[in-house]
């Protein structure tokens, strides 16, 4: 990605955010176990389940439309690996439609990672999908905003707000194993 796109892309996520945040201020997703922080739609359906290991988090406001963050405890921390190893894209479509733009970037000032935007097909038809990999503290991140393509920008506020807000709680902090007390909704 050039610095050109980045730049863009940076743009288009902070207006987005402040958009969205004067049409609603969304809720404010924690989890201390994983170590992130992330605001959703608040009117968005919203379900997680917590592992030993892993969490899953989706927000949707349709059965097509989802924001979806994982959060799995690893030690790689090499995003080009991940992305390239762990993230089978060809797995998702054999006949993948195409990969529309991939490359580092940075969210916040302690959040940093790697960005693909890929088109693919499924049952709801063509999908457009972005996804951010990141990794913080042997806790690596798979935050994924995806909807038909027909519909994709329709939701891009929310998805943009998601993303510009995710962070980790505290940065290079050691996730530690404890029983999650549960995610805390703010308004």
């Amino acid at each position: 990605m050039n610095k050109l796109s980045a730049l863009g892309l940076s743009l288009v996520v902070v207006f987005s955010a402040a958009r969205l945040g004067a049409e609603s201020t969304g809720y404010e997703y924690r989890n201390e176990r994983f170590n992130y922080s992330i605001v959703l739609p608040a009117s968005w359906e919203r379900s997680d389940l917590t592992l030993e290991e892993k969490h899953l988090l989706y927000a949707f406001p349709d059965r097509s439309t989802e924001i979806k963050l994982k959060a799995m405890r690893s030690s790689e921390s090499d995003l080009d690996k991940i992305a390239g190893e762990r993230w089978n894209l060809s797995g998702i479509d054999p006949n993948l439609n195409k990969i529309i733009e991939t490359g580092r970037i940075g969210i916040r000032q302690n959040v940093t990672g790697k960005l693909l935007v890929f088109e693919y097909r499924s049952r709801a038809g063509t999908m457009l999908e972005r996804t951010l990999i990141t990794h913080n503290a042997g806790v690596l991140y798979i935050l994924r905003c995806s909807s038909p393509t027909a519909s994709f920008y329709r939701h891009e506020a929310a998805f943009n707000t998601a993303m510009a807000t995710f962070r980790y709680i505290a940065s290079g902090r050691n996730a530690v194993d404890e029983t999650p007390a549960g995610p805390a909704l703010e308004p």
